[in-house]
Formats: C-alpha cells, structure tokens, sequence
C-alpha cells in the first residue's frame, strides 16, 4: 500500500510540474527568442536591435551611451561564444523575470542576466 502512495504522490507532482510547464510555455518561447535578442545586439553593439522589443520606460532609461559602454564591457566576453541555462522564472510585481546563466567560452566569469518582461515586451534587462 505505501509503495502505491509513493507512487501516486511521485504522478501528482508530475502532473502539477508538466501542467506548470504548460502554462508557461508560450511566454518562455517568447523570452527565449527576445533573449537571443538582447545577447545578439550586445555583441554586435547594435542599440537599436536592443531596444527594438522593450517598452517606452525601458528606451528612455537606457540610453545609447549606456548600451555602448555595456557593449564594450561585454561583447569582447561573448563574441567567442557562450552558453546559456535557464534558471527559471520569477513573478514580481506584474513582471515576469526571466533567469539564464551565461558562461562565455573564453572568460572565467559567469553571468546572471535578468529580463523583465510585461506582455511579452521588455521592461528591464540586467547583466550581473
């Protein structure tokens, strides 16, 4: 009998996750591609590729100069290649924030890069 529990308990949480998944999958696509985004215009030092999917707030606090310097920073790190993991998502305040983990091919450092995201358009974007 408790090994039929074990089991059913294990089927519950399967479905629950799977379910969860399955909520969430159209927004991940899109944060998956928008993410691809940002990291593509970074290392090109494309601003406006940058902000082409991100809301007014977010254009008008990151300005070009900005995004030169984060370029500059960065793209040398990333223009080698690099991996991503996504870690997750956060709900806070109305916003879905998206989590990877960047680890550049030539560095020694890895990256968490945060991306909010209100109706599929970009509201913040974070390199720590």
């Amino acid at each position: 009998m408790r090994l039929f529990s074990s089991l059913s308990l294990v089927l519950l949480m399967l479905m629950a996750i799977r379910s969860l998944n399955l909520a969430e999958s159209p927004s991940s696509d899109t944060a998956t591609l928008l993410f691809q985004n940002q990291m593509t215009a970074i290392t090109s030092s494309d601003y406006e590729q940058f902000v082409n999917h991100s809301d007014t707030a977010f254009r008008q606090a990151f300005t070009q100069e900005q995004f030169t310097a984060l370029s500059k920073a960065l793209s040398g790190s990333f223009a080698s290649g690099y991996e991503t993991v996504n870690l997750g998502v956060l709900r806070q305040d109305g916003l879905l924030i998206h989590l990877w983990k960047v680890t550049p091919h030539q560095a020694d450092t890895d990256y968490l890069v945060k991306m909010a995201l209100r109706d599929d358009t970009i509201a913040g974007f974070w390199i720590q």
